[in-house]
């Protein structure tokens, strides 16, 4: 049997575009895209737990109804600022403690501590990733010299 070029160009890029998406996921957003990270860093070792405070809430977006927590943490007597994922849900105010993680090794990479804040966007990229990656599986398997004789002869 032979597998038609065409077929083998759209399983490429229905392959390249899962990766895309994996990677995303995985990694967080590729060269600067982006205040979020990805699954990676939450099995970083050098990652440290405290709490900051939330300093101003930003509203961003054509109508404002998007906001993004401005956080503030010490470390000794170093001050560092972070921004939080931005969303209408988050909840917080100005005054506000919250449980943070960052890294050891550059203290500037931070995130909040909840649900949103570490899983949101990554979960998001997963769910980009899967039906790409179910064409191309499926494609791939269709197309196997095995299952498709066996195709051809019911037919």
């Amino acid at each position: 049997m032979r597998i038609d070029k065409g077929l083998i160009g759209c399983l490429g890029v229905c392959y390249a575009f899962a990766a895309f998406f994996l990677c995303a996921a995985w990694f967080g957003p590729l060269w600067g895209f982006g205040d979020w990270h990805g699954l990676a860093i939450l099995f970083s070792p050098d990652l440290v737990d405290t709490t900051g405070k939330v300093i101003r809430v930003e509203h961003v977006g054509i109508s404002g109804q998007v906001s993004t927590p401005v956080i503030e943490y010490s470390i000794g007597e170093r001050r560092i600022v972070f921004r939080g994922e931005g969303s209408n849900t988050h909840g917080l105010h100005t005054g506000d403690e919250v449980p943070i993680t960052y890294r050891r090794s550059d203290p500037s990479v931070a995130y909040i501590r909840t649900f949103d804040q570490r899983f949101a966007v990554p979960l998001l990229m997963l769910l980009f990733a899967s039906p790409f990656l179910a064409m191309a599986l499926w494609g791939t398997y269709s197309n196997l010299p095995g299952v498709s004789a066996r195709r051809e002869r019911k037919a």
